[in-house]
């Protein structure tokens, strides 16, 4: 039975949650096994006949960095504006460097043209 959109949004939100608290514990392989998990679940989303829209700008407001951070990146191909300006306020209020960074990182190489943010669903068909 496939799981309803609202059952995906929990999870995508549970596991984004986790995977800050396990990166912040140094536990990287938990982290990374999270992150799988993660984009298993938007490729689900992405299918989905708005590509995924409606969830993701309700989830660019979340009160979780990472959640918001997921979703920004998850955006891009669908309201880069938005991705950007989520994106850009993770980089000046995150609270780790490794946070920060990556906001940045997805921003320039958006730009630059060598993201591909859809590259989940290749792997996760």
């Amino acid at each position: 039975m496939e799981k309803s959109i609202e059952q995906l949004s929990i999870e995508f939100v549970d596991l984004c949650i986790l995977q800050y608290e396990k990166m912040n514990s140094h536990l990287v392989k938990e982290a990374n096994k999270a992150f799988d998990k993660i984009y298993r679940i938007a490729s689900k989303i992405r299918r989905t006949p708005d590509g995924g829209r409606d969830f993701l700008v309700k989830l660019v407001n979340h009160p979780h960095r990472n959640v918001r951070a997921h979703a920004a990146y998850l955006l891009f191909p669908i309201d880069q504006q938005l991705s950007i300006k989520t994106l850009k306020e993770i980089e000046r209020n995150g609270e780790f460097a490794w946070e920060q960074i990556n906001a940045r990182t997805c921003i320039e190489e958006w730009k630059a043209g060598r993201l591909d943010v859809d590259w989940f669903l290749k792997k996760y068909h």
